[in-house]
């Protein structure tokens, strides 16, 4: 499995990914919180090949609610998790989902992609994607 942004920048490899959310600031001490997602192809004759995605999300009147409060940021309209890129996980890429199999992967609900700017956590866009 792994993970692309879809306009072709920074092409990361789903485990990196997942071990960046170890790379921690300053700030967070435990890793973030899981969550197990499961696919199943119910399909009696069709393989699937299933992807999720991150959503480009730069609109500062649209800000990450859940990781505003996760974070519990001091200023709401400041510190909105803007990000400027699209990202993409795909499942079992190069062979899909057989028809009647599943597949379950734990990933964690943020991942902290760079190291938070002088102003702070969020003081810049990409730092962290959920």
């Amino acid at each position: 499995m792994a993970i692309f942004d879809r306009r072709g920048f920074d092409k990361v490899v789903f485990t990196l990914l997942l071990a960046s959310c170890y790379a921690s600031s300053t700030n967070a001490q435990t890793p973030p919180p899981t969550k197990e997602i499961v696919i199943y192809n119910d399909s009696q004759t069709e393989t699937i090949y299933p992807m999720l995605q991150a959503p480009e999300q730069s609109d500062p009147r649209n800000p990450d609610t859940w990781l505003q409060g996760y974070f519990k940021v001091a200023d709401t309209s400041t510190q909105t998790f803007n990000t400027t890129k699209v990202y993409e996980v795909f499942f079992n890429k190069d062979h899909g989902i057989a028809p009647g199999k599943s597949v379950s992967v734990t990933v964690p609900f943020y991942t902290q992609l760079k190291q938070p700017g002088s102003g702070g956590i969020v003081s810049t866009n990409d730092e962290y994607i959920d």
